[in-house]
Parts: C-alpha cells; sequence; structure tokens
C-alpha cells in the first residue's frame, strides 16, 4: 500500500515539473534620458565676407556639460571649422552656411540642434561701379579660351581684390570698358609694352614664353603690373610653357575711378 502511494505521487510531480512556464524577471524601463531643446539655435553676425558669425548653444530642458560645433557650406561639411565662431573667408562668399550643436550631460544621451544662415555670404561691400570687359584672341593658339575666360572670371571675381573695392566686372561680346586678349607668344611685340615694363622682374614674367602685356586694370593698393601678371600667373600653373601670352587693352580702372 505504502509502495503504490509513492508511485502515485512520483506520476503526479513528474509531469507538473516538465511543464512548468520558466520564471522570467520583468524588464526594467532604464532608457538613456533625452536632453530637450527649449530655444532653438541661431546664427549671428553679417554675412559678408571678412565678417565672423557665432552660432548660440540654444536652451535645453536640462543644462549640458559638453558642446560641439560644426560649421557646413552647401551642406558640406568645412574642414576644421568646429568652433562656436566662424570667419567668412574667400570660398564662402556666394555659398550658404548651416552650424550644427551637438550637446551632452553626464547621464544623458548625445542631442543636436541646427541653425541655418538666412541667405548666401555677400561680398564685404555692394557693388560700386561695374566695368565691362570682353575676350578676344591672336594668332594660333593651342589652349583652352573657355578655362581661360573661367580663370579670368574667378580673378575679377575675387573677395580680395576688385571686388572687395566695390568694382564688378562683367563680361559682355560687343563694345566693352577693355578688352581681355589670349594670343600668341608671338604676338607679344605687337602689344603697348607698358604692362610688360611695369611687371617683367615680376609677376607677369612667369616663365619664359609666358608675359603679360598692355594696358590693364589693376586692384586697388597693388604695385603696377601685379594684376596684369594675375592671369598669367593662374593659367600658367595649369598651362606653362605653351607658347601663349595675354594682354589687355582699353581704359585704365583704379579704386573704382577710370583714367
Amino acid at each position: 500500500m505504502r509502495a503504490l502511494v509513492l508511485g502515485v505521487l512520483l506520476a503526479l510531480t513528474t509531469p507538473l515539473s516538465a511543464t512548468a512556464a520558466p520564471v522570467t524577471t520583468p524588464a526594467s524601463n532604464q532608457a538613456t534620458p533625452q536632453l530637450r531643446l527649449q530655444r532653438g539655435v541661431e546664427i549671428e553676425g553679417v554675412l559678408r565676407y571678412g565678417r565672423t558669425l557665432k552660432v548660440s548653444r540654444g536652451t535645453w530642458n536640462r543644462t549640458p556639460d559638453r558642446y560641439r560645433f560644426q560649421w557646413y557650406r552647401d551642406e558640406v561639411e568645412i574642414p576644421g571649422a568646429t568652433g562656436q565662431t566662424h570667419r567668412l573667408g574667400v570660398a564662402d562668399v556666394g555659398h550658404k552656411l548651416k552650424a550644427r550643436v551637438h550637446v551632452k550631460k553626464r547621464g544623458y544621451a548625445w542631442a543636436q540642434a541646427t541653425a541655418r544662415a538666412e541667405g548666401a555670404v555677400g561680398y564685404r561691400v555692394p557693388v560700386r561701379r561695374t566695368v565691362t570687359y570682353r575676350i578676344e584672341t591672336r594668332g594660333r593658339l593651342t589652349t583652352s579660351v573657355r578655362e581661360f575666360a573661367r580663370l579670368a572670371a574667378r580673378t575679377y571675381a575675387d573677395p580680395r581684390g576688385w571686388r572687395n573695392a566695390g568694382v564688378e566686372f562683367r563680361r559682355v561680346t560687343g563694345a566693352s570698358d577693355f578688352s581681355l586678349v589670349l594670343a600668341e607668344a608671338g604676338w607679344l611685340p605687337r602689344f603697348s609694352s607698358t604692362c610688360s615694363a611695369d611687371g617683367a622682374a615680376g609677376p607677369g614674367a612667369t616663365s619664359s614664353s609666358t608675359r603679360c602685356a598692355g594696358s590693364t586694370p589693376r586692384p586697388p593698393g597693388t604695385a603696377p603690373g601685379a594684376h596684369c601678371g594675375t592671369t598669367a600667373t593662374s593659367w600658367s600653373t595649369t598651362r606653362r610653357a605653351t607658347g601663349w601670352a595675354t594682354a589687355t587693352s582699353g581704359a585704365r580702372v583704379r579704386a573704382g575711378r577710370r583714367r
């Protein structure tokens, strides 16, 4: 009788232990708290070449103890621009900027906010005078006129030169204030020697086969011949010793005045 009772107890307990549900511990809600922006970040300053912009840190629901900054030009990170301020340089002119602020507080996850500047970066001063020019060619050329025109336009638009004084150069196809000539090197003696004499020992004499001649405008404050050699110098870095010369003729401009 005792053996029978023991057998019944074993039969009852064995299936119960085999089918019992595993014991689980309720998951605890320990998500990392978030920093929430209460007042947006803003960019302060004047959008002009040479000026300095500053992005605010914003106001958060908890005071962060770490800040990181990154400036962008046309949605692309600006290398090295990781401070709260950014000085507007040559590469910024004509482009749109934004700044991103990253914040962190101990025990909280990283958070970020972005501020966008309104409009594109402008020149230091507005246009005060417009000077027109046209591009001409002489002789047999082995270089790209289109590339030469692009480099000339970039030189005239540089915010450190004429444009910094409020003078805008505009290329035209008809009547103009002066002509920018791309010529075969053999044509050099046919041009006026004014620019050549001024800059023969300077930027105009970039190589034995590349010189600038003729009457040419130059930026205010620069030495004679400095500007006439600017285009030749830029061009010769990619087209050195290809047998060409540059020259300008027409009105000479200085400090926004025609003479």
